[in-house]
């Protein structure tokens, strides 16, 4: 099977659904590799920006890479894992 690549976004807009798709498309790995991107990605940009070691964090939780972001209804209400 081909390598599944994630949806082309801008920063700081993962929804609920994104997230699900990646998952039913790549599985947790997938999440966890666009989630650790993320955080390098901001990290680059200026080092210890609270985003980048939320995404960091998210990354290293398997509760959520295996789909326990669909759970939270903060996620559902705010649209996405952060604002930038």
């Amino acid at each position: 099977m081909g390598q599944v690549h994630a949806p082309r976004r801008r920063v700081g807009e993962w929804t609920p659904q994104q997230l699900t798709a990646m998952l039913n498309a790549g599985g947790k790995d997938l999440v966890r590799a666009c989630l650790v991107e993320e955080a390098e990605t901001r990290l680059a940009d200026r080092l210890n920006r609270r985003e980048a070691l939320t995404y960091r964090a998210l990354a290293r939780n398997d509760d959520f890479c295996r789909g326990a972001f669909a759970a939270s209804p903060r996620l559902r209400t705010w649209g996405g894992l952060a604002q930038t």
